[in-house]
């Protein structure tokens, strides 16, 4: 998986500022911190829920532009 500069505001509040990960084949990720920390939207990003600015791909797979098949090889 590989996160690239996401971003995501509600309003002025911004939840994910430039957010960037690569994270291996076989790789478990544990997501922890304070409430509005930006954990639910990195989730909900990750599986193309919600719009946001930048690029997720899971396995090969762009969220924005098949959100399906990203969920398809992904536990969640």
């Amino acid at each position: 998986m590989r996160i690239q500069k996401v971003q995501k505001k509600y309003g002025k509040y911004t939840a994910l500022h430039e957010l960037s990960l690569d994270i291996m084949p076989g790789s478990h990720l544990l997501i922890l911190g304070p409430n509005g920390a930006g954990k639910t939207t990195l989730i909900k990003s990750m599986m193309g829920i919600l719009n946001f600015s930048g690029r997720i791909t899971i396995g090969g797979i762009d969220v924005k532009k098949d959100p399906r098949g990203a969920k398809s090889i992904m536990g969640y």
